[in-house]
């Protein structure tokens, strides 16, 4: 007898302990836990990005738009009760298309000289200039992360690397007018004022763009939680530069349309119209900013210990 009713206890001290430990995986579960977990996120970001351009000659940025591909990996720290936010460190691996755009009107007007010595009066028109710049990143985010009831909040930097980078430049009614001063007469023949090709009304090409970009971000939403504790999110996102290493364009000239002097050379008599990117030859400084919404799938995994 002393046998059989040690063995009882033995055995309902067992059933208790596995009760215990499938309440507490059940507690995992849903998520109202002490433990830590681990997250990884798939998802997009989409909103208004600009790359801020600024140059020495007129004219102003435009907001664009930016694209993301974001791969998350974050951990969650135990807390010690249920009823305080987890707290935790986020990373991962995205890749972000931003495209916008600078414009303006052009009107330039200089003096220079033909091979004789006689002033000319240029002016280089347009109405409306235009260059579209796009960007491919590889972006590194190290953010402290934080989650209460469904509400989750992201805080810190994203490090970006540019990869790849692209221009449209376009030129709409573009016209160029010279008048000899001593004559005071409009010259309209194209071998003394120049004449725009086809391509340089609207060109392509690439730009140079810092290596390395440091932005300081955010990410604001809400967690909708489905069975096994995975959840879609739904955030705002902001992300803003501090830091992008952008050394400036180093010409001095006031336009990116010139006419080369005219009669220098015997062989090659008329004028010939320069027309420079903007971003390669002008741009004295860049920055970033976006902000938008981002959704995710977050697959949580939980470890008994």
């Amino acid at each position: 007898m002393k046998k059989i009713f040690i063995t009882v206890i033995m055995l309902g001290v067992s059933l208790v302990s596995m009760a215990n430990a499938m309440n507490r995986r059940d507690e995992i579960n849903v998520g109202d836990r002490t433990m830590g977990f681990n997250q990884f996120c798939m998802g997009f970001r989409g909103g208004v990005a600009s790359l801020l351009q600024k140059t020495d000659f007129g004219g102003k940025w435009n907001p664009g738009y930016n694209v993301a591909f974001d791969l998350q990996y974050a951990y969650l720290f135990e807390r010690s009760r249920a009823s305080k936010p987890f707290w935790g460190i986020r990373t991962g691996l995205s890749v972000n298309y931003v495209s916008s755009s600078y414009e303006g009107q052009l009107d330039n007007r200089y003096k220079t000289t033909d091979a004789s010595g006689d002033v000319l009066n240029y002016a280089i028109t347009a109405d409306k200039f235009k260059e579209t710049d796009n960007q491919v990143q590889l972006q590194v985010p190290l953010m402290a992360t934080m989650t209460y009831k469904g509400f989750m909040l992201n805080a810190g930097t994203r490090f970006a690397f540019p990869v790849y980078n692209s221009y449209k430049q376009t030129l709409d009614n573009a016209h160029i007018t010279a008048t000899y001063e001593k004559y005071g007469v409009p010259i309209k023949d194209d071998m003394l004022t120049g004449k725009f090709s086809d391509d340089q009304l609207s060109q392509k090409g690439k730009w140079d763009a810092p290596k390395f970009q440091l932005f300081l971000s955010a990410e604001l939403g809400y967690s909708f939680t489905f069975y096994g504790g995975n959840c879609i999110t739904v955030a705002l996102y902001a992300d803003y530069s501090v830091y992008n290493g952008y050394k400036g364009a180093s010409s001095s000239d006031k336009s990116f349309v010139s006419v080369s002097q005219i009669g220098l050379d015997p062989a090659n008599p008329c004028a010939q119209v320069t027309v420079n990117p903007i971003m390669n030859n002008y741009a004295k400084s860049i920055g970033y900013f976006d902000f938008g919404l981002r959704i995710s799938a977050d697959l949580n995994f939980y470890s008994d210990r």
